[in-house]
């Protein structure tokens, strides 16, 4: 449940800078090929300043420069998000105490393809994601939902359900003569939108007219982004032999 922002600031910055490496080096560097070759990659599937990088490996077969075969993996983990919670900020409400999310394991089963050995590559195979928790907390003060006041602290727990889901996604990878290689990828259940979540508000004076309001921007904006689909993102580094 990642801001759209950040991940796709993090992938093209990243991407730039292999592309550009790419075309420095690639008249000064020999050919490393990757014909018949096994590729073991370890990477982060989470932005590392909200104090989480959600570690995770990968294990593929290069069949030629262009076409690749493998799976990833990432551990489940949480995260402290607090004011840079998307899912916060979407509930439109002052007096933000905390957001804390528990992201599950995830995993992609992937084909890669690329017209050149220098380019980005397309990908596509199978996402699965794990449930995904995130609780919020908003303090004790008065406010108004729609035409209903409160003054109670609010607590909102939302939860995605695990899926299996056929995934498209698009990356860059660079890989050095040693066999050493950089890479990034975004792939996910983007065509068809995000699942509804399940949605839980407390409140010692919310009526259920106002929870209602609340659960409705909670899953409008949810369903809304990209990144609250069945997805995988990873930032790594990986070895050919």
């Amino acid at each position: 449940m990642n801001t759209f922002s950040a991940h796709t600031l993090l992938a093209l910055v990243t991407a730039l800078l292999f592309a550009s490496a790419s075309a420095a080096s690639a008249q000064a560097l020999p050919d490393a090929g990757s014909n018949g070759r096994w590729q073991l990659g370890f990477h982060f599937g989470e932005l590392p300043w909200d104090g989480s990088f959600k570690p995770g490996v990968s294990f593929g077969y290069h069949f030629n420069d262009l076409v690749y075969v493998g799976a990833v993996y990432q551990i489940a983990d949480r995260i402290q998000r607090n004011g840079r919670s998307f899912n916060a900020q979407a509930v439109d409400l002052a007096g933000l105490d905390a957001s804390s999310e528990r992201v599950g394991q995830r995993a992609y089963l992937q084909v890669r393809a690329r017209p050149h050995r220098l380019s980005p590559y397309v990908s596509a195979g199978l996402v699965f994601n794990d449930r995904d928790t995130e609780t919020i907390q908003f303090d004790a003060r008065d406010r108004t939902v729609g035409e209903y006041a409160s003054v109670s602290a609010i607590s909102i727990t939302q939860s995605r359900p695990a899926g299996l889901r056929p995934a498209l996604g698009f990356g860059y990878s660079y890989r050095m003569p040693s066999g050493v290689e950089l890479h990034t990828e975004w792939a996910g259940w983007w065509m068809f939108g995000a699942p509804t979540p399940t949605v839980d508000i407390t409140g010692a004076d919310l009526t259920d007219e106002a929870a209602g309001i609340l659960e409705d921007r909670i899953v409008e904006a949810f369903t809304s982004s990209p990144f609250n689909t069945y997805h995988v993102f990873q930032i790594g580094v990986g070895y050919t032999w």
